[in-house]
C-alpha cells in the first residue's frame, strides 16, 4: 500500500536484480523530490514526498514503521549490491522522517543499527567500508545519534 503493487512485487521477488530495481525506484521517487528541496521548506518536502511514495496518504508516523521493517529485511539480504542500494535508500529516507519519534521506531532503528554493525565484520571490504560509513552517517542523524554510542 505504501509504494504500490509494482514496487512491492519487485521487492518480494526471488531475483535479486528485481529487488534492487524496486529499491532503486523508491530512491528515484525520493531523489526527484530532493532536486528542488533547497527552495522548499522541510514541511513542504515532506508533504510532496507523501504524495509520491504514499499512495494511500498514510501519515508519516504510520508509514515510518513500514519503511523501517522494509529496510531491515533488505539489509539482511546476502546480495552485496542490494545491501549497498539499501544503504543509499536509508540515506534518502531518514531525513524525511527526522521528526517522527516513537518507541516502536526506536526499537526498529536499534535493530537496523545492530544489523549494520554486524556487517562491519564482514569478509568483504566493500561491505565493511559501506557499513562503517553508514554508521558514521547515522551518528549524525537526530533520531539515531546517541543510540549508536550506547
Amino acid at each position: 500500500d505504501l509504494f504500490g503493487l509494482e514496487i512491492v512485487q519487485c521487492l518480494m521477488s526471488r531475483s535479486w536484480s528485481c529487488r534492487e530495481s524496486g529499491v532503486l525506484s523508491i530512491i528515484e521517487n525520493i531523489s526527484d523530490l530532493e532536486v528542488g528541496s533547497r527552495s522548499v521548506s522541510r514541511r513542504g518536502l515532506k508533504e510532496r514526498t507523501k504524495s509520491v511514495i504514499n499512495i494511500k496518504k498514510m501519515a508519516l508516523s504510520q508509514s515510518y514503521p513500514i519503511v523501517l521493517a522494509l529496510i531491515h529485511d533488505l539489509l539482511r539480504d546476502p546480495v552485496l549490491k542490494l545491501y549497498l542500494v539499501t544503504l543509499q535508500l536509508m540515506q534518502h529516507i531518514l531525513p524525511i522522517y527526522a521528526d517522527v519519534k516513537s518507541d516502536d521506531t526506536s526499537k526498529s532503528l536499534c535493530r537496523i543499527v545492530a544489523t549494520i554493525f554486524r556487517k562491519t565484520g564482514d569478509s568483504k571490504l566493500k561491505t565493511r567500508d559501506a557499513s562503517s560509513n553508514m554508521l558514521l552517517f547515522l551518528s549524525h542523524q537526530s533520531q539515531i545519534g546517541a543510540m549508536i554510542i550506547f
